[in-house]
Order: structure tokens, then C-alpha cells, then sequence
């Protein structure tokens, strides 16, 4: 969605892969949707029906690794879509790619790609705004 896109554009902007096993893989998306998910319950990014619509959207959306970084940080965003707290937002995305194995020369890579990630925020408003006054 686009509040969230906007964050994590300017999160991006803010810094300048090992693969894993079939299964590790598998459960650590499932980590992140969960993650992506909560966050965006916690910080009233939206309703249930809402939120779940983003987690799947960016799931879709987004490489795994970078949909991983995109778990880690989405707690830090606030329901504005402004970082509440870059330091924590910047240490969990260094923490989650240093967990993944993900090379410098990939981060940078998956920084850069958020930079345009206000993009795709804007489609996945169009699809997910629809959830919103859907009962909870």
C-alpha cells in the first residue's frame, strides 16, 4: 500500500544471497507474511481482511529476500506510513540480511529496488483499499 510503500522508499534511501534449503525457505515466507501481517494489525495499517490483502500483494510482488527485509522492518512503520524509528528500522534490516546470508552487494540491490516501491504500493492500494470496511 502506498503508506507503506512511501516508508520503505525512504527507508531505502537511508542506506547505501545464500540460498536456503526448499524448506527453510517455505517457512521463512511464511515468517515474514506473519511478520508483514502483524505489524500492520499493531500499527493500525489497515484491518485484518486489509492487512492480509498487503501481506499477500508484497508476497507476490517481491523477491523473497527482499519480501524477508520487508518483514523485518514493517513494525518500525506507523500508520501514517512514516519510519517511527529509523535507527531500530535500518538495525532490523541489517540484522534480517545478516540472518539470510544476503550479500552486501544484494542489499544495496534490495535497497535500490525500494526505492521504487512506491509503485507498486499505489497498484496494491488499488487492490487491497477494497478489504477496508470489510468487518473484521
Amino acid at each position: 500500500m502506498s503508506r507503506f510503500a512511501i516508508s520503505t522508499a525512504l527507508l531505502a534511501l537511508g542506506f547505501f544471497a545464500a540460498p536456503l534449503p526448499a524448506a527453510a525457505q517455505q517457512d521463512a515466507l511464511g515468517e515474514a507474511a506473519t511478520k508483514l501481517y502483524t505489524a500492520c494489525i499493531a500499527n493500525t495499517q489497515g484491518g485484518s481482511a486489509e492487512c492480509a490483502c498487503v501481506a499477500g500483494f508484497f508476497a507476490g510482488r517481491l523477491q523473497e529476500d527482499e519480501y524477508r527485509i520487508v518483514g523485518a522492518i514493517n513494525k518500525f512503520i506507523d500508520a501514517q506510513g512514516n519510519i517511527a524509528d529509523m535507527d531500530g528500522a535500518l538495525a532490523a534490516a541489517e540484522a534480517e540480511r545478516v540472518r539470510i546470508g544476503m550479500t552486501k552487494a544484494r542489499y544495496t540491490e534490495v535497497m535500490q529496488r525500494f526505492t521504487t516501491v512506491d509503485k507498486d504500493g499505489a497498484y496494491g492500494d488499488r487492490a487491497c483499499s477494497a478489504f477496508a470496511s470489510v468487518a473484521q
